[in-house]
């Protein structure tokens, strides 16, 4: 077999069979193995230097033509012999040589003398000097490129868009309906990358993915993904139009991972299983239940998505997880946020894009925890013209297997049902609402450099290879910076932390939040064992917020006897806190470059940016803590 290596790769050979009848003709640039593969479908004229490989195909039709060293340095089959020898029209015409080490640049210069054909096909585009020639191509044709990858390797289509619509509508649907990506660039450097980003972004809402070019120490960008390669070549065309840098067209098909993705399939299908619209994981601890939306599909599920979503579930118990798993998801397009709808997830949907997709994860067993505000929440957000997904799940009954009350298993658990979505909506980010004291003031007394933490050396990456960016888009917004966005939004009265309320627009007022949260909204509470537990546990849970909200109520005139029951608060109460209303600026480096301008130019219009002189850094309140 002529496949493989740097032969012809059976997926060429699989377009080429899609483009032109049986016994169509080919022009061939450089003969190997792969000519016997071609001969057996088409009529082959192959092009060929070497002596070596003349004949090799005895039913092939070769033109030896040496090569011929032009003033440029460069080389090309000697034109003296093509001019007169090449047919005068095929089918396709298919460029895979001379050799990489010699280069196809000339054939730019040569296209000229080419025989009329309806598509031509550039090989080793994974390549600098081929990526160089697809552009010229393109300036020179003004024909669209769509790159294919393969095994760590792409090739390059090039025709007349009204070519492709002759294709039979199977073909078309088998190769040109496929999900597909626009490349641009390249870019010298990130502040040019950076600039581009922000512009198309701001003006078409698109996301993109960075890559390192092919040409040299330049960048280069993929959008998410397009539902098709037709829809893709019109978007092209006005991105042409508009002068933008537009590379290529390239599929998200890939042999070798959808054989890999069908291969794991089997391996996912021993643990997940559908029934209706009722997902299940069966784990060892319980048979988790997710109820899906009634257009979700398992098969039209990428197998790394429920990996990840198993992951988030069962890591901390489980430490095998990860093995023998090779990621090959590629991203979707729209930003997606894990909505609980309290005060800190609504100020990361404030800040957020307009087009982010909201996810609400419901509990469907019985607990003390009360939806009846995270309802009134979505309703009024859906009154507005908003989306908002509910999936109904037992996955926080985990939890309960290993000693522990019910709850999310990791930090990312809220953000599972959006994981086993992201295929269906489209999703290429996932963000969550965890503000400072999760974040680089953990436990809300103590600095650290989140960045350089296991909790995010562990999940950013590997949210990242399943083609689910991690976005902490108030990470750097305490939680009264976060009720002070929520404000500005006019949306406090829905915003509720209380978890406990059963009346709609109501609060407990015993529980900790309404304590520590709600009380900064003028909201009514009281004195709990609930509460009382929290003040006296050390370190002190959400220190520096609890603190600023008691130093609130001191202003307001309420009367704070019992805090004489917790002297060493006494000290920490005298403390300045009024940098809780800033923005820590480092928290910029947990958002991608896409999202960055915006989500930051909405955080700043509330709470003043504020770097490493804030007095958070070095801060540890609870000194015997360790």
């Amino acid at each position: 077999m002529g496949f493989g290596g740097w032969s012809l790769q059976y997926k060429t050979l699989q377009l080429m069979r899609v483009l032109a009848a049986n016994k169509g003709s080919i022009l061939e640039f450089g003969s190997g193995e792969g000519t016997n593969e071609l001969a057996k479908h088409f009529t082959v004229t192959s092009v060929e230097h070497d002596f070596n490989w003349l004949g090799v195909c005895p039913s092939s039709n070769y033109i030896h033509a040496p090569l011929q060293s032009n003033e440029d340095g460069t080389q090309w089959y000697s034109t003296d012999i093509l001019k007169d020898k090449l047919p005068k029209e095929v089918d396709i015409i298919f460029v895979d040589g001379p050799p990489g080490f010699i280069g196809r640049e000339p054939f730019i210069d040569n296209l000229d003398m080419m025989p009329v054909y309806k598509f031509l096909i550039l090989d080793d585009t994974e390549r600098e000097s081929e990526r160089k020639l697809v552009d010229k191509i393109k300036d020179k044709t003004g024909l669209m490129p769509i790159s294919f990858k393969c095994n760590g390797r792409e090739f390059t289509l090039f025709c007349n868009q009204s070519e492709l619509l002759k294709l039979s509508p199977t073909a078309k649907k088998e190769w040109f309906q496929e999900r597909c990506r626009l490349r641009f660039g390249p870019f010298k450097g990130n502040e040019n990358s950076n600039r581009f980003i922000s512009d198309v972004h701001e003006d078409k809402g698109w996301m993109f993915n960075e890559y390192p070019s092919p040409v040299s120490e330049s960048i280069q960008l993929e959008t998410g993904a397009f539902s098709s390669i037709e829809e893709a070549l019109e978007i092209a065309q006005d991105c042409q139009n508009s002068g933008l840098p537009l590379i290529d067209i390239v599929s998200d098909s890939d042999l070798s991972p959808i054989i890999n993705a069908k291969d794991d399939m089997k391996e996912i299908r021993k643990k997940w299983s559908q029934k209706g619209n009722i997902l299940t994981l069966n784990a060892e601890e319980l048979d988790v239940h997710f109820e899906m939306p009634d257009e979700w599909g398992f098969d039209n599920t990428h197998p790394d998505l429920f990996r990840l979503a198993e992951f988030v579930l069962r890591h901390p118990w489980d430490k095998t997880l990860r093995d023998d798993w090779n990621p090959s998801r590629k991203p979707g397009s729209l930003p997606a946020l894990a909505f609980s709808g309290g005060v800190d997830s609504t100020a990361a949907m404030c800040v957020m894009p307009k087009n982010t997709i909201l996810g609400y994860h419901q509990r469907n067993f019985e607990s003390l925890l009360d939806h009846t505000n995270a309802i009134r929440m979505i309703e009024h957000l859906r009154s507005k013209g908003k989306t908002i997904h509910i999936t109904k799940s037992n996955h926080e009954l985990i939890r309960t297997f290993h000693g522990k009350s019910a709850g999310f298993s990791s930090d990312y658990a809220c953000a599972v049902h959006l994981i086993l979505l992201a295929d269906h909506l489209d999703i290429g980010a996932i963000a969550v609402g965890m503000p400072l004291e999760n974040s680089y003031l953990f436990g809300g007394y103590k600095y650290r450099s989140f960045t350089s933490t296991w909790f995010w050396k562990l999940y950013a990456p590997l949210f990242k290879s399943v083609g689910l960016q991690l976005i902490q888009p108030i990470s750097g917004c305490s939680e009264i910076l976060t009720m002070n966005i929520v404000r500005s939004e006019g949306l406090e009265e829905y915003a509720q932390s209380c978890l406990r309320s059963s009346s709609a627009g109501q609060v407990c007022g015993k529980c900790w939040k309404c304590f520590r949260k709600n009380s900064l909204l003028g909201l009514p509470w009281q004195m709990s064992n609930e509460i009382k537990t929290f003040l006296a546990k050390r370190p002190l849970k959400m220190a520096v917020s609890t603190l600023y909200s008691i130093q609130k109520m001191i202003e307001r005139g309420e009367n704070i006897d019992w805090l004489d029951e917790y002297p060493d608060l006494l000290e920490l109460i005298e403390k300045d806190y009024s940098w809780l209303e800033n923005h820590f600026k480092m928290s910029e480096e947990l958002i991608p470059r896409m999202y960055k301008d915006e989500i930051l130019e909405k955080i700043h219009a509330i709470g003043q940016p504020i770097g490493i002189d804030s007095p958070m850094v070095g801060m540890k309140l609870f000194e015997e803590v360790e």
